[in-house]
């Protein structure tokens, strides 16, 4: 019986505790000036038993120092992001503002929310 309590005060306190670890997070906002080195979008195809197929995409940008995502974020009402990301050039410098935290052992990487680009300068002016 206690054991049940137990379990009904504790599973509601951890899902809260998740959900507010996401959100600060998620909502930690800077702005940073990048040089755009390359950019990728990398595609996921999974098929269940009954063989329906699902696809998610998941787009990359590489600067001189960092790797980047860009993606839709519910905790900051972006959902822009096929925008953004074609509005990224490879060569560019982009002022770009940034929401979360780069942590490297959990896969998790800092998401391009908006970005304002200069493109490269041509080269051969004389």
């Amino acid at each position: 019986m206690i054991a049940k309590i137990i379990g009904v005060a504790v599973v509601p306190m951890l899902v809260v505790a998740l959900l507010g670890a996401s959100y600060a997070i998620q909502t930690h906002i800077e702005q940073k000036t990048i040089r755009v080195q390359g950019k990728e979008r990398l595609t996921k195809v999974t098929s269940d038993s009954d063989r329906k197929t699902s696809t998610t995409f998941k787009n990359f940008v590489y600067s001189d120092d960092e790797v980047y995502v860009v993606e839709d974020s519910l905790w900051n009402g972006h959902f822009i992001a096929m925008t953004v990301y074609s509005g990224i050039k490879i060569g560019a410098t982009c002022r770009v503002t940034l929401s979360g935290y780069r942590f490297g052992f959990l896969s998790m990487y800092q998401n391009i929310i908006a970005a304002d680009c200069v493109p490269a300068a041509k080269g051969g002016a004389a």
